[in-house]
């Protein structure tokens, strides 16, 4: 992406946008960070490491969220609850 790109993708919300009662979040400076993924899959434990750049907040996206409100992006997908890609 370039930096417009980025800056575009943000705005947006990225894939998981903030769903929240806040009209408005302000995200924090970026941080580069690497995750770790471990994942059973095909009868098999498969390990990954990927990167990205993650921007924080100061709010939670509900009342039920033990986190605050998190965008990564990177080049390639991540990691979900389903697996890895």
């Amino acid at each position: 992406m370039t930096e417009q790109e980025s800056i575009n993708y943000i705005k947006r919300g990225g894939n998981s946008p903030f769903r929240g009662q806040t009209k408005e979040v302000k995200l924090t400076a970026p941080e580069r960070i690497f995750i770790y993924g471990n994942v059973w899959r095909n009868n098999a434990n498969e390990v990954y490491l990927g990167g990205g750049i993650r921007f924080g907040s100061d709010i939670k996206p509900d009342m039920y969220a033990q986190q605050n409100y998190e965008m990564i992006i990177s080049d390639y997908k991540l990691f979900n609850t389903n697996g890895v890609y």
